[in-house]
């Protein structure tokens, strides 16, 4: 508990108070947003971004208006509302490099703290970080505090109890005056690397499935999407110079990634804050090449001593194979291969 008055902390409040705590209100339908304090506005790029996350957290909040109304219960006339919320960006942009500091892309340097803080007294608060990757970390924090809002006064009883701010310490029921009660949050990640890994090499996942994948990662704040994308199994990536390493090499021509749907990809994750980070297995778990260019690999399981396992897993001898770094032809390969991934893969 945060009095901005007297700059005091406070633990939290005995049974006795709790019991007089009444929650600050949100009506999300009514619920403002001031981004006129976002510094290094005129980056066309920081607005776009900063529009898109708050324009995303307004179409979740929608979607909690029918839960929110039917929080109504009691009396809440004279309560306290959040009306108006004021979004910061505190550092300017560098001067060397204007607006980078605002819109470059996710990185493990990147600062993802912010400051939320809603005060009862004035029916706003205000969520300041240092970078949009900050801001995006603290409109989560700020979803996680409105869903638990009330819009309008709980019940009375053990079940409706309201015991942390922010909210508004009454005396009595018939108290004409009230204590408000702020609420800050000073919100830094421990890691810098906070990851989800995902193997579609092995099981194709569709592109609408990653989006929500996406969603959800930037829901719990986790910040690197681990892309596992080939392997011996399958080599689901599309490459423009060498179309015939997916088309052959996939499970299937309905189970690959074309450029395009990887760039929107990675456009999106950005936007969410999240770095993805891609695998390509090599010079080994490279039997998926083989159909595609069979030059480059070094078929030698007949040299190998016979596993029982094989026969049991037809995907297990695959494993065996790799490059031929003896071949001119795999060295083409290769840095053709590595090319393009760099031009579609910022990380």
């Amino acid at each position: 508990l945060f009095d901005p008055r007297t700059g005091e902390s406070h633990g939290g409040l005995q049974a006795s108070a709790q019991s007089k705590l009444q929650p600050l209100l949100v009506d999300l339908r009514l619920l403002r947003f001031d981004l006129s304090s976002i510094k290094g506005s005129n980056s066309l790029k920081l607005r776009e971004a900063v529009a898109w996350s708050l324009q995303r957290l307004c179409r979740r909040m929608r979607r909690r208006e029918a839960q929110a109304s039917q929080k109504v219960v009691g009396d809440s006339s004279g309560q306290p509302r959040l009306e108006l919320v004021r979004l910061e960006i505190e550092e300017g942009p560098n001067e060397a490099n204007p607006g980078h500091q605002y819109f470059d892309p996710p990185t493990l340097e990147s600062d993802e703290s912010h400051t939320l803080l809603l005060e009862p007294a004035t029916s706003s608060g205000r969520l300041s970080a240092k970078s949009r990757h900050g801001l995006n970390r603290g409109l989560e924090t700020l979803l996680q505090i409105l869903d638990s809002l009330p819009s309008a006064d709980p019940p009375h009883g053990e079940e409706g109890r309201w015991t942390w701010a922010p909210g508004v310490l009454v005396e009595t029921a018939q108290a004409t005056k009230a204590q408000t009660l702020a609420l800050r949050i000073e919100d830094t990640p421990r890691f810098p690397w906070r990851g989800l890994l995902v193997d579609t090499a092995r099981h194709y996942m569709p592109p609408k499935v990653i989006e929500s994948l996406l969603s959800t990662m930037a829901a719990n704040k986790l910040n690197v999407l681990h892309w596992h994308l080939t392997d011996a199994m399958s080599f689901p990536l599309e490459l423009r110079r060498l179309p015939e390493l997916a088309s052959l090499g996939s499970f299937g021509s309905n189970q690959t990634y074309s450029p395009a749907v990887v760039q929107h990809l990675v456009s999106l994750a950005s936007n969410l804050s999240i770095r993805v980070v891609p695998e390509l297995d090599m010079p080994a778990h490279t039997a998926s090449w083989i159909f595609g260019e069979p030059a480059t690999v070094s078929n030698c399981t007949h040299v190998l001593p016979d596993d029982p396992n094989d026969a049991k897993n037809p995907f297990k001898a695959r494993d065996k194979l790799a490059l031929d770094v003896s071949s001119v032809r795999t060295m083409e390969v290769v840095k053709t291969v590595l090319q393009e991934i760099a031009e579609l893969f910022p990380d």
